[in-house]
């Protein structure tokens, strides 16, 4: 090959990696919004749970079917977030603990909030990335 197409190859592939790096920072923005959208409708429903806790307290009626349904809302848009999170640390090379949440740095092997070992996928998969 010559030098020109030496440099045609190269210029190819570093525009390959930089759409390739642009569509997962745009995925990533887009999973941080809707995390945070969730998190907004998650708020609410609690603030729609503790009015109907208070109402009926006032009132003395039974509300439990109601607030039952709000509560496996709320567990629904849970799971959802967390999903959401994993999702982000994936994108970002960091270990996700899945007992407390928290984003732990790449190759960690415990949490460092809470001490939670990481499992195998969380903690090794993102070493083996780095390499």
């Amino acid at each position: 090959m010559t030098t020109f197409e030496d440099a045609y190859v190269k210029l190819k592939e570093l525009v390959d990696k930089a759409g390739k790096k642009t569509g997962q920072v745009l995925e990533l923005q887009k999973l941080k919004i809707s995390a945070a959208e969730l998190r907004g409708q998650v708020n609410r429903q609690y603030a729609k749970l503790g009015k109907s806790v208070y109402l009926s307290s006032c009132d003395g009626s039974d509300c439990s079917e109601e607030n039952q349904a709000i509560i496996d809302e709320i567990n629904v848009k849970m799971k959802d977030i967390q999903e959401m999170e994993e999702a982000i640390s994936e994108y970002q090379n960091r270990a996700y603990c899945k007992a407390c949440g928290f984003v732990n740095l790449s190759g960690a092997v415990f949490c460092s909030k809470c001490g939670v070992k990481l499992s195998k996928t969380d903690a090794q998969e993102e070493t083996s990335d780095d390499e």
